[in-house]
């Protein structure tokens, strides 16, 4: 709390009366032995911990307002002014003791529960290899993390994916699949317009957007839960699940010059020999959580041309008076001027330039060297610390903790529990984007259900529960992908994520076409029947195309609001 300090030779009774008192809080951190990684962490984190802070902040100026407005139940609380004849007009005569609010039980649990969030934001056990952002990070690693993802999930669907479990792998992909929407611009074809809502670019902000599956019209965020009294088997779930749930991996990024060139590296024979002219390098650093990526463009080598040579001012081709421009591959020389080189080029083109290839660029120096064996592994606290896509997909945990987008439990909190954070996540992203609705996805290993809990700003009524229904498209994909895996093996690993890839993408064509029969007419968004049957789909199919369609036509989001009971119904 801000008490104004009086300001040297001011008398002390003018202190109070010539002073407007104001209030404010602040939370202090003290950070030892130079922790980096809590450092990183709180910077890339800021958003959500000054969420909570505003929350703190609200709870503080309820209670000012309800001592002030109600002085004679405060008494013992209030001090009263010493008016002088310039404050006389006061419109409130009264202000704190200084020590008020460090008796307030109301703001000290609030408070409470402040350093509950900071703690397990931070303590909080994360899945160690998020799949999609290590096989992004690390490629080199990619085959590693395809093998053991598809051992998994066909396991599970052998398991699980039948009638007695009711199609359960199916339906949790499915219900994944509709609501954390990232997936989409993953598999769009390029050039594709999805509406991204990230407004003036910030990565961590785009990052924790597509987590929540917030990146199109749908003005949704969602978080998933999956709950079971096996932690093994839940598990295993969270572990398929960081591949679907997807997002883009944010690197601390810095520009520096490299002037010496490790004598270790593989690439380091192919630009040994031996030339008489300069050699210039253009070597782009990337530093990646601590590591350091090169790329290194060297000149011509041995090619004493005297057509064309580089220039370190300039990125362009000359020949004395000759000037031409750079293309990426080949410089392009006009005939209007007589080079003073012998060689006899061919002319391939009628617009009368001659093609002169210029020099690929070559990757002589990297670090870590990917192609060495004893490359050091980073640690996962100073990955997950630097950016939330690692950082918000928890492991298996006891109880439950807000602000995760994925998490396994042994139970279900209660509802009012899970209805009250999704309202202060709400409350978090209308501050900068137009979210007025957000969700959270249940998968039961208990009963082998999924539902969704759907909680909007400008519904007077209570959030409700709606159960998912497998989409006949998941199903199938699955279905392919195992028969696949029994027939060619572990080692097709790689055509088989090329096929559930396709799969994928079939999906989202779908849902162009989809939107091509809604804008033709509007009114065939309730006959789900007619709307499957024109499409050779099935009724169950039509939940996931309609929210996937969301992603880039906001008016199919606005019709598929207002007749999702109708949809529910028909597919149940």
């Amino acid at each position: 709390m801000f008490s104004p300090t009086p300001l040297p030779h001011t008398p002390t009774k003018s202190v109070i009366t010539n002073c407007r008192m104001k209030y404010a809080v602040a939370f202090i951190i003290t950070l030892y032995d130079k922790n980096e990684t809590l450092y990183d962490f709180i910077f890339s984190h800021f958003a959500l911990i000054e969420n909570r802070l505003h929350q703190l902040q609200a709870v503080a100026f309820k209670q000012l307002y309800h001592y002030f407005k109600h002085p004679h139940i405060s008494h013992s609380l209030l001090q009263k002014k010493k008016l002088s004849s310039s404050s006389s007009s006061s419109s409130n005569p009264y202000y704190l003791y200084s020590d008020t609010f460090q008796h307030d039980s109301i703001l000290i649990d609030a408070v409470n529960q402040f350093k509950k969030s900071f703690f397990d934001l931070y303590t909080t056990p994360r899945i160690q290899e998020p799949l999609w952002l290590n096989m992004s990070t690390f490629p080199h690693r990619k085959s590693n993390y395809q093998a053991s993802l598809l051992k998994e999930l066909v396991d599970l669907i052998h398991q699980f994916d039948n009638k007695t479990h009711h199609y359960f792998i199916s339906t949790l992909l499915t219900a994944v699949l509709m609501h954390h929407l990232s997936w989409v611009y993953t598999v769009a074809p390029p050039n594709t317009n999805i509406h991204l809502h990230h407004g003036n670019y910030d990565p961590l902000w785009a990052q924790l957007s597509d987590l929540y599956g917030f990146i199109g019209t749908p003005s949704r965020i969602t978080r998933t839960l999956v709950i079971g009294l096996r932690p093994s088997l839940v598990r295993r779930i969270l572990y398929i699940l960081t591949y679907f749930i997807r997002c883009n991996e944010v690197y601390e990024n810095t520009e520096s010059r490299i002037k010496t060139m490790a004598d270790d590296s593989i690439f380091n024979q192919e630009v040994k020999e031996d030339s008489d002219d300069a050699q210039f390098e253009d070597k782009i650093v990337q530093h990646l959580t601590g590591d350091v990526e090169s790329i290194a463009i060297p000149n011509s080598q041995n090619q004493k041309r005297d057509i064309v040579y580089s220039s370190l001012e300039s990125n362009r081709c000359n020949n004395n008076t000759i000037e031409e421009e750079w293309s990426s591959d080949t410089c392009l020389l006009s005939p209007l001027s007589t080079p003073s080189s012998s060689i006899d080029v061919p002319m391939v083109s009628t617009s009368g330039y001659y093609p002169v290839t210029m020099p690929k660029s070559i990757v002589v120096h990297m670090e870590p060297d990917i192609t060495q064996e004893n490359m050091v592994n980073i640690k996962a606290d100073r990955l997950y610390a630097k950016s939330y896509g690692r950082s918000l997909m928890a492991s298996y945990c006891d109880t439950y903790k807000s602000d995760f987008v994925l998490m396994g439990l042994p139970t279900l909190p209660a509802t009012s529990m899970i209805d009250a954070d999704l309202h202060g996540a709400l409350e978090q992203f209308t501050l900068t984007d137009s979210v007025s609705e957000a969700s959270c996805l249940v998968i039961d290993t208990n009963q082998f259900k999924c539902r969704v809990l759907n909680h909007r700003l400008s519904s007077s009524s209570n959030s409700t529960w709606q159960q998912i229904v497998s989409s006949n498209l998941v199903h199938t994909m699955l279905s392919e992908i195992t028969a696949a895996f029994i027939e060619q093996g572990i080692e097709a690993a790689d055509s088989l994520f090329n096929m559930m890839e396709d799969r994928l993408q079939l999906i989202y064509l779908y849902s162009t076409m989809l939107q091509g029969f809604i804008q033709e007419d509007n009114r065939i968004i309730d006959d789900v029947d007619k709307l499957a049957s024109n499409l050779g789909l099935d009724q169950n199919d039509i939940p996931l195309l309609l929210n996937v369609c969301g992603t880039f036509d906001n008016k199919i989001w606005e019709l598929q609001r207002t007749s999702a009971n109708a949809t529910t119904g028909a597919v149940a």
